[in-house]
């Protein structure tokens, strides 16, 4: 895969290889993604926590991730499929987001005083695991799914999500789900930084490293319209 913008380009490629035991109602899978990924800002790279300027270099920056898979996909009766996987993730490099900054106010009133370019470490270890139950009972199908994930920012996070297969007669269907998801803020996640404290390593005000929980609700639904061909969305 690649894609490329005026200020970033990313190049990354994906192998995996598959075995099937127990006369197929088992599958092994293990797969190995690497990125790298080059960071070129409009005005350049700007030094961490220095004071927001209009100064530009011609400075580039790079990261690169290397992520590892392995799961297990076991059928347990002809209506019952569940599967486990776990994913092992390593980026070092550039990770700081050269656009943001953090306000440091007043620490009695409040009121803004400077602005700085954040700083982020320069590696991220990142571990999840991932299960999955899926049970079809005639054409009604429930989709069961969790997600742990915790990194060494700080962020730990559970999700889980609920999807059934609810059919409309004989060519139709529609398939309502619902996402829970909360997750912890990173250990250098910052509002602001007040004048009256020494400025730390790492720091971001990036809403995505903050702590928060969220609902999400959702459904989609299709037509098939022959055995070769079906609408959805």
């Amino acid at each position: 895969n690649g894609s490329k913008e005026e200020d970033y380009t990313s190049l990354s490629g994906r192998a995996s290889v598959a075995q099937e035991l127990n006369n197929g109602s088992t599958t092994l899978t293990l797969g190995a993604n690497y990125e790298y990924d080059t960071i070129d800002p409009f005005h350049g790279i700007p030094t961490p926590l220095t004071a927001m300027n209009g100064v530009a270099n011609n400075q580039t920056e790079s990261k690169k991730v290397l992520s590892l898979s392995g799961g297990l996909t076991q059928l347990l009766t002809p209506n019952w499929l569940v599967q486990v996987n776990y994913n092992y993730g390593r980026a070092s490099g550039y990770q700081t987001d050269p656009y943001k900054i953090v306000s440091v106010v007043d620490a009695t009133t409040g009121a803004p005083e400077a602005y700085l370019y954040e700083s982020r470490p320069d590696t991220r270890t990142r571990q999840s695991v991932y299960a999955t139950s899926k049970f079809a009972m005639g054409s009604f199908v429930t989709d069961v799914s969790a997600r742990y994930y915790f990194d060494d920012w700080g962020i730990n996070s559970m999700t889980f999500e609920v999807a059934e297969h609810v059919p409309l007669g004989r060519s139709a269907y529609v398939e309502p789900r619902v996402r829970y998801y909360k997750q912890d803020q990173a250990d250098f996640f910052a509002y602001f930084l007040p004048d009256s404290a020494a400025l730390p390593n790492y720091v971001s005000t990036d809403a995505r490293l903050d702590g928060f929980t969220a609902w999400t609700f959702g459904a989609s639904a299709g037509v098939i319209l022959s055995p070769s061909m079906e609408v959805y969305g």
